[in-house]
């Protein structure tokens, strides 16, 4: 195995002088050309916390999100113990916390469904469109063998290896996924829901 140095100017180190190996290794960037993530997705940061809670809310942890679908179900509760973060239709989430598990997935409508409110935990950096259009092709973006390998480089601490925001923000998406994009989030829209409808038919079948 070769093995790849990077030399960093003071200058340029990231914000805070952080001095972490990790944060410019330079297998954190899947993809040189094409638009920013952050082009078309804003992270969202809108919390829920424990003194502010009112209504029902069904809470997502990080189990609940893999390769692509996201499954809830935990009965709605009235009350949190630590902070959350609100979701909303068409989001996208992305766990933070060891990227290799593949916690990614797509908040489709009819996890909606039901009347009770949606939060997931704080370790989700929830994606959400910086227009009308939906995001949803990002989900088999993100889950793609380049993308896991740059979030894997990117991971910071020994306990427990998270990879920051702005190495997620900063991915390029390629020009010709970005040609896709309409028809690649239509496809997944109707994945996921067909695998929710699949999941409903065997829930259904086994109570009976």
């Amino acid at each position: 195995m070769g093995v790849k140095a990077v030399t960093i100017l003071t200058a340029e180190l990231a914000e805070g002088l952080i001095l972490s190996p990790e944060r410019y290794d330079p297998r954190r960037q899947a993809h040189t050309d094409g638009v920013l993530l952050s082009e078309v997705a804003i992270l969202s940061t809108t919390s829920l916390r424990p003194s502010t809670v009112t209504g029902q809310w069904r809470v997502l942890d990080t189990s609940h999100a893999e390769a692509g679908i996201v499954r809830c179900d935990r009965s709605p509760v009235a009350t949190i113990g630590s902070t959350k973060r609100v979701l909303r239709s068409g989001a996208v989430i992305v766990s933070r916390l060891r990227p290799y598990l593949r916690q990614v997935g797509l908040v489709d409508p009819d996890l909606m469904a039901g009347g009770a409110q949606l939060c997931c935990s704080t370790e989700f950096y929830v994606l959400t469109s910086t227009d009308e259009q939906s995001i949803a092709f990002l989900v088999p973006f993100l889950l793609s063998q380049p993308v896991q390998a740059a979030l894997a480089a990117g991971q910071e601490g020994g306990h427990h290896p998270r990879f920051p925001a702005t190495l997620l923000m900063g991915l390029r998406i390629p020009t010709a996924r970005m040609a896709q994009r309409t028809a690649d989030s239509a496809a997944v829209e109707t994945a996921v829901a067909q695998v929710r409808a699949g999941r409903a038919v065997l829930a259904a079948l086994t109570g009976a």
